[in-house]
């Protein structure tokens, strides 16, 4: 059940699933990689407003 919901949240942010067997011989090594974002945070605006809310 895990795998494929770790499949479908991948995929919708374009991120690729792979799984190997593990180098070490024991168990399945996953790997999970999300594309690199060009996306910039917002500015950080000073002033005495609250964080918060």
């Amino acid at each position: 059940l895990g795998l494929p919901i770790v499949r479908e949240i991948a995929e919708l942010h374009r991120a690729t699933v792979t799984l190997d067997a593990n180098p070490a011989g024991q168990g399945t090594l996953a790997r999970v990689v999300f594309p690199r974002s060009n996306l910039q945070p917002p500015p950080i605006v000073q002033g005495d407003h609250d964080p918060l809310g």
